[in-house]
């Protein structure tokens, strides 16, 4: 899933900044000082038709490279499935220059604000991006409940005491992520090297037998530590 939601993660990036130099008429975008707890956003409060938006509260202030920030803010707000990003795991401050920073926005979950590239990133915060991103999730498509699922059973795995699989459990998560993999593969053709070797793998896990090293045991523990974390966080947040 990295090769992809990157992809998407700089084509945005590229694309908002783009659009941010026609709309404030300014040759570059490099504001590194606006914060988003203060930013005004770039449309009018009069026009606005979210439920939830920032342009309501009075005391904002205006990005000093001609609203730039701003223009910013809308256009992540646009693409996000429901228009509500999650502004917790944003340093807007570099927005002109990291595109990741724009692409943590869609991640639902909070704790991902220390996160410096798309790499720190785990399957919760990948299927939550590809699912409420409109570009992402309009390329996988009907597949992305799949996605959700495997998260679902991963979360199961990591927070249970066992932290054991069964052969069906296993089937399922196989099966599941190889849906989802075809149909990028169909859509998005510059992942489809690496997608035909996840594919390869996925078969192999399938029909082959394998030992349970130390390094195996000690990268899930590692894992499960990031997922109770990340469930910590949320129930901190509702």
């Amino acid at each position: 899933m990295i090769p992809l939601v990157e992809h998407y993660c700089i084509k945005q990036s590229t694309d908002n900044i783009e659009h941010v130099l026609k709309t404030c008429n300014i040759s570059r975008y490099t504001c590194k000082q606006c914060d988003i707890k203060t930013l005004k956003p770039f449309h009018k409060r009069g026009q606005c038709t979210y439920r939830r938006c920032d342009c309501k509260k009075n005391v904002r202030q205006t990005c000093p490279e001609n609203e730039a920030c701003g223009v910013i803010y809308d256009q992540i707000k646009a693409i996000h499935a429901f228009n509500d990003p999650n502004w917790l795991n944003t340093d807007s401050t570099m927005w002109s220059t990291c595109p990741w920073e724009q692409m943590k926005c869609y991640i639902a979950t909070p704790g991902y604000k220390e996160t410096k590239t798309i790499c720190d990133a785990d399957i919760t915060a990948l299927v939550q991006i590809s699912s409420n991103n409109r570009e992402i999730n309009a390329l996988i498509g009907t597949s992305s409940g799949y996605l959700d699922e495997i998260r679902k059973t991963r979360n199961e795995i990591y927070h249970s005491s066992l932290m054991t699989v069964s052969n069906d459990e296993l089937k399922d998560i196989v099966f599941h992520a190889e849906i989802c993999l075809k149909e990028v593969s169909t859509k998005f053709s510059d992942c489809r090297q690496e997608i035909d070797h996840q594919l390869s793998v996925l078969k192999r896990i399938s029909i082959e037998k394998f030992s349970v090293t130390k390094q195996h045991e000690s990268d899930a523990i590692d894992d499960a530590k990031i997922g109770i974390k990340d469930s910590l966080l949320a129930l901190k947040s509702e």
